[in-house]
């Protein structure tokens, strides 16, 4: 008697549930081998010939079933929809300066990083999306983030205080603020920078039929100290418009402040050069 066939193939070494998977396939194989034997045995001797042409095609057909199922289990394990890599915040900033190291780093060009404008008063109302990001810094160029310096301390400088008055001597608009800062920050202990520069509001108070708007602009970084002890400097402008529907008026308030913790008032509303109140 012709022996049944049987179609081998190679199973590579994979997870226990691919195994499981083309294990089951070949048993199947093996089990349709035995039933075209059987056939095949009891056959017609007149269509002997036939028939064993007919058990090699299905002998073929399970071989082709066999493989094409082997590839779909082995494309299925291996394939990869997508890949996702999530860095944690903490880590990023940790590593921040090495990256900044494998960077070119100028201590003495200085850069700024964050806003150069925004509004801090609207309408009579503190703008409420004011947060870490309504700032500036002014660091070394080749640095991506002020967190990337060492050595900062906070300066709150003020408060400062600005009134506008109708027509009778009475206060309709009353603002105050503060300007605040990070200084002595250093790269590689050389340099003091300045972290998150902004103007906190602490008191706005607009009567009925007057309008209030206050708006923030920064100017380019300067280098206050030297080539080799770079100090940065930067100026604030504040323009504070305020008014009615019927006329408007606008003040202005620029002030310098430092990476080494210094400040000065070029020139600002109600205010002298030394922060002595005019009024």
């Amino acid at each position: 008697m012709q022996q049944p066939l049987l179609v081998e193939a190679p199973i590579r070494p994979a997870q226990n549930r691919r195994r499981r998977t083309i294990a089951l396939i070949a048993a199947i194989a093996v089990a349709t081998g035995a039933v075209f034997a059987i056939g095949f045995a009891t056959g017609d001797a007149v269509n002997k010939s036939d028939s064993s042409h007919s058990q090699n095609n299905k002998g073929k057909a399970v071989g082709d079933y066999l493989r094409q199922a082997k590839e779909e289990d082995v494309s299925k394990w291996l394939r990869v929809d997508s890949v996702e890599v999530s860095v944690p915040q903490d880590l990023h900033n940790a590593n921040e300066k090495a990256v900044a190291s494998v960077r070119t780093v100028s201590i003495s060009e200085i850069v700024t990083l964050g806003k150069l404008a925004w509004s801090v008063i609207k309408d009579g109302e503190p703008v409420e999306n004011v947060d870490s990001s309504d700032s500036v810094s002014a660091v070394p160029s080749g640095v991506t983030s002020w967190t990337a310096l060492a050595g900062f301390q906070n300066k709150v400088w003020g408060p400062f205080s600005w009134s506008y008055k109708n027509g009778f001597g009475a206060t309709v608009i009353q603002y105050d603020w503060t300007f605040t800062w990070n200084y002595q920050g250093n790269y590689n202990g050389e340099g003091a920078y300045i972290g998150q520069a902004e103007v906190a509001t602490t008191n706005v108070h607009v009567d009925w039929g007057f309008h209030l708007d206050v708006d923030v602009s920064i100017s380019e970084p300067l280098n206050a100290g030297t080539t080799e002890n770079p100090i940065a400097a930067l100026e604030i402008t504040l323009n504070m418009k305020s008014g009615t529907v019927l006329s408007s008026n606008t003040q202005q308030c620029v002030v310098q402040v430092k990476g080494d913790g210094t400040s000065k008032v070029i020139t600002c509303a109600g205010y002298g050069p030394d922060n002595t109140p005019t009024h």
